[in-house]
């Protein structure tokens, strides 16, 4: 995600560029005339300021343009049903790598390829940061709302295992980690305008032994865990109304 705001860096660029060669041009023309004896041609245009400025602001905004692409590039556009990937945790006997975590993303560049680590704990969570778009989705082509999967943390609700102090893994980045455009919009209400932001995690989860889930989120930041069995419930009650609304919708002559 971000290849529109790339694309518009670009063409930002280009023409504060051409923009700075025509004035570079004026200037050498002027040159070129006062150092002539033939003073009877009219003297070339005198370089604005107003033309400058707007050529420095050209590239300035082409560089936030890509600057922003850059730190949007692991977000992913928010599905429709909210889902935002699947997770499968295994408990293990080693007291360090102690939960087993396959995190599976449902959207994205990277939908279906399982992210793999390990956690020291016997509880786990997540965290993510969430950007709506407000200009950007009506004139850049951005999504309304995109998501990113920031971290997973797990700790020891019990007393921790011997030996394991010093050699704990206590947070597992993903995707770059926290994103400074989240930084930025959050610590600018001014820039409301173009973008907002909002955070979401989901409270430490015991893992006894095996735990799966399916993470869905609201658009309002609302995060909910759905077992398989759960979120295949829930599919089919959702088909089930819509061929009931079907059934009773006057035919069509």
């Amino acid at each position: 995600m971000g290849s529109q705001l790339s694309l518009l860096g670009a063409v930002l660029l280009a023409a504060g560029i051409l923009l700075l060669a025509i004035l570079l041009d004026q200037v050498v023309k002027r040159i070129r005339y006062r150092g002539s004896s033939n003073r009877r041609e009219t003297p070339p245009a005198n370089p604005t300021v107003l033309v400058v400025v707007l050529a420095i602001s050209l590239i300035m905004l082409s560089q936030g343009m890509f600057w922003l692409s850059s730190q949007i590039r692991y977000f992913r556009p928010l599905r429709h049903d909210g889902i935002l990937g699947r997770i499968v945790i295994e408990r293990q006997d080693n007291p360090v790598k102690a939960l087993k975590m396959m995190y599976t993303p449902m959207a994205g560049d990277s939908t279906g390829m399982t992210n793999l680590f390990y956690l020291s704990g016997d509880s786990w969570r997540f965290s993510g940061e969430m950007i709506g778009f407000n200009f950007a989705s009506k004139f850049l082509g951005l999504p309304s709302k995109a998501y990113k999967t920031v971290k997973f943390n797990g700790r020891f609700r019990g007393r921790i295992p011997p030996g394991t102090s010093e050699a704990i893994l206590k947070e597992n980045p993903l995707e770059g980690g926290s994103s400074a455009a989240f930084t930025v919009f959050r610590d600018r209400p001014w820039l409301n305008w173009f973008a907002s932001v909002d955070s979401f995690e989901v409270p430490y989860m015991y893992v006894e032994r095996n735990d799966s889930f399916n993470i869905k989120i609201s658009p309002e930041g609302i995060v909910s865990l759905r077992s398989p069995v759960e979120q295949a419930k829930a599919e089919i009650g959702v088909q089930s109304a819509n061929e009931v609304v079907d059934s009773l919708a006057p035919a069509k002559r």
